[in-house]
């Protein structure tokens, strides 16, 4: 067996090679033909690079929340609050990751042929599953990396919400699905899911960083932007969320086992799937309450924030009453 540090070299090696393969598709725009295709690798070796690139993410979203984002919301807000401060750079990190995941998996994921009719998500193990385009693989690993890297961020770097259960519940289902698809060789269907998942979320906390803006300067460009990108995210999230994930519930449950002897592991993949999309429908649930609101003149409000309230107050409290004992 091989030792950890060869393991470790061979996924930084694997890491430049993935890296340059984004690249070439995502910067330099060459042509889809001239981007390598190769089989996987050792299984220790690419769950090394997931690990590695974990770590990575987890620690430029810890800095950039602290030293970028944070001194960003306090000028956009023009507020000194803590709490207000470390909401907005919550809000605006997850506004940078899935803007760019979006965009990598719009670029990548849609840009294979067996993109459409779904029975061909299912040909995989019996063609040429185990053989990927380079680029495919670097997203596919990175995103896996990154729902690791949230979930750590949810568990122990951001405030806890009222829905800090569904969204640990939500990113651990993930995982799951997007890791057994892939070392079971159904690459193809984990990249159909994954590409369903981050859309919303660009609107959403966009209409997050308007709502804080309009709350705290008073402004009603900002309370009318975040109404419609509000809107925007109502309506993303129902056609990926529960459309598409639907049919993808439909292909996985039916056109899966057509082609397919579903394995217990992959049957637990496919249990995922359904606790993902029941999650998908409370959500669902929580808009159209939050769009019933707005409907009647309510304010817009992120209703996960109200179990963070208390102690980001408490925290600004402290913060004053140190200034003034200093100032004493």
């Amino acid at each position: 067996m091989a030792s950890l540090q060869s393991i470790f070299k061979e996924a930084c090696e694997l890491s430049n090679v993935l890296i340059s393969s984004l690249y070439q598709n995502l910067i330099a725009r060459d042509d889809k033909a001239n981007i390598p295709m190769a089989p996987r690798s050792d299984v220790n070796v690419e769950c090394m690079l997931i690990f590695i690139w974990a770590v990575c993410i987890v620690v430029f979203m810890g800095f950039s929340r602290r030293y970028m984002w944070e001194p960003l919301g306090g000028v956009f807000l023009g507020t000194k609050s803590v709490a207000d401060k470390r909401r907005f750079a919550d809000s605006f990190t997850e506004l940078v990751f899935y803007s760019l995941f979006t965009w990598m998996g719009l670029n990548i994921y849609l840009t294979h042929d067996w993109v459409w009719p779904s029975n061909k998500w299912w040909d995989g193990p019996y063609t040429d599953e185990m053989i990927m385009r380079n680029d495919l693989r670097a997203l596919y690993l990175f995103d896996t990396s990154r729902y690791m890297a949230c979930l750590v961020s949810v568990l122990f770097m951001e405030h806890k919400r009222k829905d800090f259960a569904e969204m640990t519940i939500h990113h651990c289902a993930t995982i799951l699905v997007t890791v057994v698809a892939y070392f079971t060789d159904h690459s193809r269907i984990g990249s159909m899911v994954k590409v369903t998942m981050d859309p919303a979320d660009v609107p959403l906390h966009l209409a997050k960083a308007f709502n804080y803006g309009a709350t705290h300067r008073k402004s009603k460009v900002m309370h009318f932007l975040a109404d419609r990108l509000f809107e925007v995210f109502a309506v993303v999230f129902f056609f990926t969320r529960l459309g598409i994930f639907g049919y993808i519930m439909y292909s996985s449950t039916f056109e899966g086992r057509i082609k397919c002897s579903f394995t217990p592991i992959q049957n637990l993949g496919l249990s995922m799937l359904y606790i993902i999309y029941a999650l998908q429908i409370y959500w669902m649930g929580l808009i159209v309450n939050m769009a019933m609101k707005m409907a009647r003149g309510d304010k817009l409000k992120d209703s996960r924030s109200d179990s963070e309230d208390s102690e980001d107050e408490a925290d600004d409290k402290k913060k004053i009453a140190r200034k003034k004992k200093k100032s004493q």
